[in-house]
């Protein structure tokens, strides 16, 4: 009695390890499918993918107006956002500008630079900058032709200059 008892325990450990192995399998399945839902009323059935030009030609018609819809619907809701900035920026300009204003004024002046008043030195204004080049006007101008070429004479060898008698008068001594 015990031993069909213990049996029939056996039996049904390995069904539920089979089923829970089963289960992983399928779960696994669930986790890589692609599952395609499609919904109409009751009244409507979908038509068919456009063929043809004239219905290409609507479907981007239709296309087109939906995107424009979307655009506006955006502007929409940026609007009011853009209009509080905008007030921000139309108060804010005029106060830096007052403030800079203040700061050049208390700024003490210094000598002008020789470029030119506030500029620094290393920089001058493009307006000081020479323009491009001009090009030559009239015939082009040929250079004069270069006189022939003389040979050149070899050169006579330097014979070496004789040289004086040497005195025999003792290093350190003077001459009278």
């Amino acid at each position: 009695d015990v031993v069909s008892a213990e049996q029939v325990l056996t039996d049904r450990q390995s069904q539920l390890e089979q089923l829970q192995s089963q289960r992983a399998a399928l779960a696994e399945q669930v986790a890589l499918s692609t599952i395609t839902i499609r919904l109409w009323a009751d009244g409507s059935v979908p038509s068919k993918a456009p063929t043809g030009f004239l219905s290409g030609l609507a479907s981007g018609w239709h296309a087109l107006v939906v995107t424009g819809r979307a655009l506006l619907t955006l502007l929409g809701v940026l609007l009011p956002w853009l209009v509080v900035a905008g007030l921000l920026i139309a108060a804010a300009v005029p106060v830096t500008r007052r403030l800079r204003r203040r700061s050049a004024a208390k700024a003490p002046r210094s000598a002008p630079t020789p470029l030119g008043s506030g500029w620094p030195s290393a920089v001058r204004p493009l307006a000081d900058y020479p323009g491009p080049p001009t090009p030559p006007t009239g015939p082009p101008r040929i250079p004069p032709a270069a006189p022939p070429v003389q040979p050149v004479q070899p050169a006579q060898p330097v014979q070496p200059a004789p040289t004086a008698a040497k005195d025999e008068t003792p290093p350190g001594s003077t001459t009278p």
